[in-house]
C-alpha cells in the first residue's frame, strides 16, 4: 500500500493518490490470487471532509478439473465520503 499527499492546489484542497497490491492465499480456495487497488482521496478543510474515489480489481473463481481456481477478474468503483464533525 503506498499513497503520497500533493500539497494544496488551487481549489484549496489536497489530492491523495494511493494504490495497493495484495496477495491471498486462503485455505478454502485451491489457488492463490493477486489484487489491486488505485485511487485518490481529495481532502477539504484539512481532514474534515473527504471524497474517495477508488477502483478495485477482484478475481472470479471457479470449478476447473475439480478445483477453484482464478477464471476471471472483475472490477469495481467505489465513490465514498467522510465527514468529520
Amino acid at each position: 500500500e503506498a499513497g503520497y499527499l500533493i500539497p494544496k492546489t488551487i481549489l484549496k484542497a489536497k489530492l491523495q493518490p494511493f494504490g495497493a497490491l495484495t496477495w491471498k492465499n486462503f485455505q478454502g480456495l485451491d489457488q492463490a490470487s493477486f489484487q489491486y487497488d488505485a485511487g485518490f482521496n481529495y481532502l477539504i478543510s484539512a481532514h474534515n471532509l473527504k471524497w474517495t474515489l477508488q477502483y478495485s480489481s477482484r478475481p472470479v473463481f471457479n470449478y476447473v478439473a475439480g478445483k477453484q481456481k482464478v477464471v476471471d477478474s472483475r472490477g469495481s468503483l467505489i465513490l465514498q465520503t467522510q465527514i468529520y464533525f
